[in-house]
């Protein structure tokens, strides 16, 4: 070859005799005919002499075979061999092998991605490294989850036939893949239950799926994360590149839950229900808010909803917030204004009305932080997924809510009142912030109140809130007044 004039090359020794236990070889005349015709193409010769002026590798063995290049080295991250082909002249080929030897030198690994790697064990791990950091605290066991749901389809389209064969490893996707793969979820019929019997409709959230394999991809190509895809790897799922059109919201669009409607719906409500529903209301709460709320953070001036590490809760968002205390929540929930006790601030309604009696009732927020400890050290619970489930079990056993019973009691109002299917308990949140914005509330107080990100810009760090409490009065009075009203009377009544 043209090539190895440019270096004496020699022969790589034979692997069934070098290596101390050769596997055992049985040779046919196919086999000695396939050898003789082609065995020489095929072979490596290592290249030991280079030109004048050029200094050899010393960790990278250079091999020369049938028009290209092949580099060796010992790899210590690894703890192995590894090679890369380089398809180019022996001036690539050495560069090529600078550049690793220079990786060796500073970092003992090569960082060499894998060259070839199935969808299956790309999808695994990626998952994998998800679940590692929900373990560690980045994210939560829930939308671990979620990135699990979203890839099942992705695995549902590569197992199709139509794609199975053309894009068999996972460095082969390109555009074309990522347009199929959009149109697959376009027309994809799902029961909206999961359940086969329901009717079916079209999938949604077909956004958050495809930014879930983007993501992926990216960790893939990373050389600090994934590093399973080849250098130069072009991710056809990148922004800009396949993005959907988002749906643009009318700002002058009705509410699915107007003022009329809330104040409907308080009236409406047992006192349980008015006691459960009307902080979502004046203070705007998630609906999974109330089942974390302890009498711990209760106190004549403020209600904290906060995040509860010692539970390992955090609140969506990961932001404490505070809400001036009024009068009608202290009465709802029946707390002494200077020592409002311990434990959980909602109970299951069963326990409420004294049907049940759960074991750790009445329990401190301290005595189930020591109890959640113990439970966790006994079960062995490392994953952030086990603990989660030693919480609600702990949460349960106190009499605590969840967010499927709290739903199913505002779908209980919803349905006596006639209310559409549209409406939801996050409405009532879409109606916090318009009265928050009808009522002239500062941005950075607005935010705060809504548990959103504040802004980034330099001034929002030299900005405090010092009349976050009048401020907040003020709308409560001016615009919640019908609401307030309907809680008075319900007091007074009973």
């Amino acid at each position: 070859m043209g090539r190895e004039t440019a270096g004496k090359v020699v022969a790589m020794p034979n692997y069934r005799t070098s290596h101390p236990n050769p596997p055992k070889i049985t040779h046919n005349a196919s086999d000695r005919s396939w050898s003789k015709r082609y065995g020489e193409r095929h072979r490596l010769q290592r290249i030991t002499a280079f030109p004048a002026g050029i200094t050899p590798p010393s960790r990278v063995r250079i091999y020369a075979r049938n028009g290209h290049f092949v580099l060796q080295w010992w790899d210590p991250g690894a703890k192995g061999n590894l090679c890369e082909r380089v398809d180019g002249d022996l001036i690539d080929a050495l560069a090529t092998a600078r550049r690793v030897e220079q990786r060796l030198a500073g970092l003992r690994t090569s960082n060499q991605p894998r060259r070839r790697i199935g969808h299956d064990e790309l999808v695994e791990g990626f998952l994998g490294d998800v679940q590692k950091r929900a373990d560690g605290g980045e994210l939560s066991p829930s939308t671990a989850h979620r990135y699990r749901s979203a890839l099942g389809h992705y695995r549902i389209f590569l197992h199709s036939l139509e794609t199975s064969g053309q894009y068999k490893q996972a460095g082969h996707v390109d555009r074309n893949f990522a347009l199929d793969f959009a149109a697959f979820l376009s027309n994809l019929m799902v029961s909206p239950n999961g359940h086969p019997n329901t009717t079916k409709r079209r999938l949604r959230g077909q956004a958050f799926i495809i930014d879930t394999v983007r993501a992926m991809y990216e960790w893939a190509a990373d050389h600090d994360r994934g590093n399973c895809l080849p250098d130069g790897f072009r991710n056809p799922f990148r922004k800009k590149l396949l993005e959907r059109p988002s749906v643009p919201v009318d700002p002058l669009a009705a509410l699915d839950i107007t003022m009329d409607m809330a104040v409907e719906f308080i009236t409406s409500c047992d006192r349980y229900q008015r006691s459960l529903f009307a902080p979502m209301l004046l203070y705007g709460l998630r609906a999974r808010e109330p089942v974390y709320l302890f009498r711990e953070h209760v106190d004549p001036e403020w209600l904290r909803v906060v995040c509860v590490p010692e539970l390992d809760y955090l609140t969506k968002g990961r932001r404490d917030k505070r809400f001036p205390m009024m009068h009608v929540m202290t009465d709802l929930w029946k707390l002494d204004a200077t020592s409002p006790g311990v434990g959980l601030l909602y109970k299951r309604r069963r326990i409420a009305e004294g049907r049940e009696s759960p074991p750790l009732q009445g329990w401190s927020l301290d005595k189930l932080t020591k109890e959640f400890e113990r439970r966790c050290a006994d079960k062995k619970a490392t994953t952030a997924a086990a603990k989660q489930r030693i919480r609600d079990t702990i949460i349960r056993d106190a009499g605590g809510l969840t967010y499927d019973l709290i739903n199913g009691e505002f779908h209980r109002v919803a349905r006596r009142l006639g209310w559409p299917k549209a409406a939801s308990l996050k409405d009532f949140r879409h109606l916090f912030a318009s009265v928050l914005s009808d009522a002239g509330i500062p941005e950075p107080e607005r935010r705060y109140l809504m548990g959103h990100a504040p802004s980034r810009d330099a001034i929002t760090k030299y900005t405090h809130l010092l009349n976050l409490s009048k401020h907040f009065s003020d709308m409560v009075e001016s615009h919640w007044s019908k609401v307030i009203e309907v809680l008075r009377e319900s007091k007074n009544s009973n």
